[in-house]
């Protein structure tokens, strides 16, 4: 049995953390025992996951500066359980792992799971030297390893691209589309748009705030709900009350009922700035619906326009107006666009083939170990 312990700052509602929670539910538990360690608290997916079974340690250690206890802690922890990998995911916890690990001289993998506008100097050096003794990198999209290519000078053959993977299972919805309106309160006649992701500056959600002052003039009983919790939702609520478009716009917070959401909703829209992957661009899709998305990091891996979604220049509320008003006028292009999008899951992003591949890249980086 191979002992891994996965590493993060803390678990709250997010991709990467979505990443791991499908992982978990999918490993090969037979020849794989995962520990999960937060550095801070467990966050709502890390109590998630305790709930699942797995132990999930929280060292609650709350300093922004470097701290060398982080590293005496994880290296504690690593000889109490007995760890044979540790797969760490997101800058800091990258840092803190891949230097307790080369401590204890166990393998390493470091996770990098979105591309950034901004990147100081010394995490690209520190990224750098860490990477000289990291056994894998992996990237969750193409966009993403050429990033950390070229913002951290690591040769090609470190990093290997593992697409995150969608659980078909859980991304269906037992609700007719009027259940999961009449949950959401949304009538039935309304055309309606949705957003799921964090509300920070990231996912752009401003531009669609601003498209809808636009759209709500062209297309009659249109609403957009937003999906999801962040440091920008009382700006986003102010700016959508200054524009007059409180009938227009609802904000339902963060929900663990994501397929039931979705399947409420006419087209999905994210108007990101930039990007990793964009996980949530695939759990549309699970469910059939039409995207509208900014060609951004690895969403291009994804969205394919006029092929199975829109793509818009980030930033652009005229340019995503017009998309989704081009969308409500034609319900054969949503209709196609949405079957052509779960086909494209099916084959390339589904749980099993994301895990089967870290599976043997985890292989590939623990063959010369004897287990007992």
């Amino acid at each position: 049995m191979v002992n891994i312990l996965y590493l993060f700052v803390t678990l709250p509602i997010g991709g990467a953390e979505e990443h791991l929670l499908t992982v978990l539910k999918n490993i090969d538990q037979t020849t794989y025992h995962p520990i999960v360690c937060c550095i801070r608290e467990k966050g709502e997916i890390g109590e998630e996951i305790e709930k699942m079974g797995f132990e999930v340690i929280a060292m609650m250690r709350k300093s922004k500066m470097w701290d060398i206890k982080i590293v005496t802690d994880i290296l504690r922890i690593i000889r109490d359980r007995k760890i044979h990998l540790v797969h760490t995911h997101l800058y800091h916890a990258n840092m803190y792992g891949r230097i307790a690990s080369l401590i204890a001289r166990k393998p390493v993998i470091a996770t990098e799971h979105n591309i950034y506008p901004y990147y100081k100097m010394k995490r690209r050096v520190i990224n750098w030297l860490l990477a000289k003794k990291t056994d894998r990198i992996i990237a969750v999209s193409e966009m993403v390893k050429k990033e950390v290519m070229a913002r951290d000078w690591i040769k090609p053959s470190k990093v290997e691209v593992i697409y995150s993977g969608i659980d078909m299972t859980r991304f269906s919805s037992s609700l007719t589309r009027a259940e999961a309106r009449q949950r959401l309160g949304i009538p039935m006649d309304c055309f309606l748009i949705g957003n799921v992701s964090r509300l920070i500056e990231q996912k752009g959600q401003i531009f669609l705030i601003n498209a809808m002052s636009i759209v709500n003039d062209a297309i009659p009983g249109v609403k957009l709900v937003v999906v999801g919790a962040g440091p920008l939702e009382p700006y986003l609520k102010n700016e959508v009350s200054t524009r007059g478009l409180n009938q227009y716009v609802k904000f339902i917070g963060s929900r663990r009922d994501i397929p039931d959401v979705l399947k409420a909703m006419d087209v999905f829209v994210l108007p990101s700035l930039w990007e990793g992957l964009g996980i949530v661009l695939l759990e549309a899709m699970a469910l059939s619906l039409p995207v509208i998305a900014t060609p951004v990091g690895g969403v291009v891996e994804i969205v394919h326009h006029g092929i199975n979604g829109l793509i818009v220049p980030p930033r652009n509320e005229i340019a995503l107006a017009e998309s989704i008003i081009e969308l409500y006028k034609d319900d054969k292009k949503r209709k196609i666009f949405g079957e052509r999008g779960l086909e494209m899951v099916r084959e390339k992003f589904t749980s099993s083939n994301m895990v089967r591949h870290l599976e043997s890249v985890y292989q590939s980086v623990t063959d010369f170990l004897r287990f007992q």
